[in-house]
């Protein structure tokens, strides 16, 4: 009886001593990079000109990418800003490119509008811009936000990157 309660507690030990438990892997979040313009139809900085003959002339293309490739990316085009003025900067259009398995997310495309994107009147000049964020952008609580950010300011640790184009289009 001895002999076998030995043994039985010699199996459980050795068992037990001789057990490995396996450690898993350890996860370490990805650092996030911001996103980056690939190219763009104009140029970045180029004069868009608006021509009545042509009615996609004022078009703009932009291609984006996101080394996250699991981001989600917001861009937002918008119409004379920074710096924001109430009574001129607008809020044009918004974006969003899913992830898609690539850093490459697609382009782009925008045409400014007087009526759709209610350009203030009696400029001949407008600057369009296009930012584009990793997070998407705070809403509601802007008027804490400085006048330069006020309207593509990324919400959490989001990380944005601008592109400027300068529209030559007169609104009457």
């Amino acid at each position: 009886m001895k002999v076998a309660a030995t043994l039985a507690l010699l199996a459980v030990g050795t068992c037990v001593g001789g057990c490995v438990v396996p450690v898993g892997p350890k996860f370490e979040d990805e650092p996030n990079y911001a996103p980056f313009i690939v190219d763009s139809a104009p140029g970045e900085g180029e004069i868009v000109a608006k021509d009545d003959d042509r009615e996609a002339a004022n078009e703009i293309r932009v291609t984006v990418a996101d080394p996250n490739l699991n981001d989600t990316l917001y861009a937002r085009w918008l119409i004379d800003y920074p710096k924001y003025d109430s009574s001129v900067s607008r809020r044009a259009e918004d974006v969003e490119l899913p992830p898609v398995g690539s850093a490459l997310r697609g382009e782009v495309r925008f045409s400014a509008s007087c009526v759709d994107h209610a350009i203030v009147r009696g400029l001949a000049e407008h600057r369009v811009v296009l930012a584009v964020a990793d997070r998407p952008f705070l809403e509601g609580s802007t008027r804490t936000l400085s006048d330069e950010s006020r309207l593509d300011t990324p919400s959490q640790d989001g990380l944005r990157v601008r592109v400027v184009w300068l529209l030559k289009m007169e609104c009457k």
